[in-house]
């Protein structure tokens, strides 16, 4: 793991890999039939919640990788400890499983995992996705992360500082993965 001078990317960037662990034991634990399996009713599958996490992934790095660019062509410096600011707390709020809001909201259709490929093809791109991920987090060292905004690529009017959107990442994995573990365990 990548070591920066702010205490809060670097929890980060514990969490990210933390959730690639986490995701790479549950799927070696599985068949490739089981990993692919969806539990009864609608839910996704294993490989269903790793094919949504990159695609949200993706979504997020373009506006991550512009943002941090932007702070260094005009020197937004910051070290912290940084604040993320209402919207981006009520959106950590709702996504973090450990708040245990009880709303479930279905996704928009960009970021439906559909035609998923093999567990093993959809681990290894979240996995490589979640490098590249974590390369932007720490490009963000030094930073005014709290200055510094991102656009959602849910939904494009809603704006909030860099570090909520990191940490709004990180809770989004860790809900995806808890529905991962709830999928694998119907179908084991």
């Amino acid at each position: 793991m990548s070591t920066v001078s702010s205490a809060q990317l670097q929890q980060f960037l514990g969490e990210l890999e933390d959730s690639s662990r986490r995701l790479s034991t549950l799927v070696a634990s599985l068949s490739p039939e089981q990993a692919t399996a969806r539990p009864e009713g609608a839910a996704w599958g294993v490989a269903d919640n790793l094919a949504h996490l990159s695609l949200t992934t993706e979504a997020f790095l373009p506006l991550l990788d512009a943002a941090s660019t932007e702070g260094r062509e005009h020197g937004m410096t910051g070290f912290g400890p940084f604040g993320m600011g209402f919207l981006a707390r009520a959106l950590l709020w709702f996504v973090d499983p450990s708040s245990n809001v009880p709303v479930k909201v279905k996704t928009q259709k960009a970021f439906e995992p559909v035609g998923t490929g093999s567990v093993n093809d959809e681990l290894g791109r979240f996995l490589e996705l979640q490098e590249r991920l974590a390369k932007a987090v720490v490009a963000f060292d030094g930073l005014a992360i709290d200055k510094l905004k991102v656009a959602s690529p849910f939904e494009a009017r809603l704006k909030y500082p860099v570090v909520g959107a990191i940490a709004i990442i990180a809770a989004h994995q860790r809900r995806h993965i808890l529905q991962a573990e709830r999928a694998a365990a119907a179908v084991v």
